[in-house]
């Protein structure tokens, strides 16, 4: 399985590399994008691939709520866990309101994430989409 992660370079990119060598060590195949046009750019290349995307909703170039507008027009389907040490519940709420699977906040530990992921993953097998032309 799949997963694109993405975390904003400066402090959080630390804890990103972190979150990647625990997927992998426990199986799972990460991308991983710096600010949100890499990560728009990465899903398009490989929506067929990717099982569930991680977002940091503090992200440089733009904000975790286009991300997650533009992800969802690529694929309705799409599976989002969105993660912040700074989200107040306001934003919680937001972006829990634009069809984001679940929130983790952080810090949050291995297994916290790692229990989350089944139920992810076995929903976004289910509900595979026919490929969506870019432009």
């Amino acid at each position: 399985l799949f997963f694109l992660l993405i975390s904003s370079v400066a402090i959080n990119w630390r804890i990103g590399i972190n979150l990647a060598v625990t997927l992998e060590s426990n199986g799972y195949k990460v991308l991983t994008a710096s600010d949100g046009i890499e990560a728009i750019a990465l899903y398009a290349e490989h929506k067929d691939e990717i099982s569930v995307v991680l977002l940091d909703l503090m992200m440089p170039e733009l904000d975790s709520v286009t991300i997650i507008r533009t992800l969802q027009k690529l694929n309705l389907q799409v599976q989002i866990v969105a993660m912040s040490g700074l989200a107040t519940n306001e934003a919680t709420t937001k972006v829990l309101s634009e069809g984001v699977q679940s929130f983790l906040a952080k810090p949050f530990t291995a297994p916290e994430l790692l229990n989350l992921l089944p139920r992810l993953c076995s929903s976004s097998s289910t509900h595979k989409t026919a490929p969506i032309p870019l432009n």
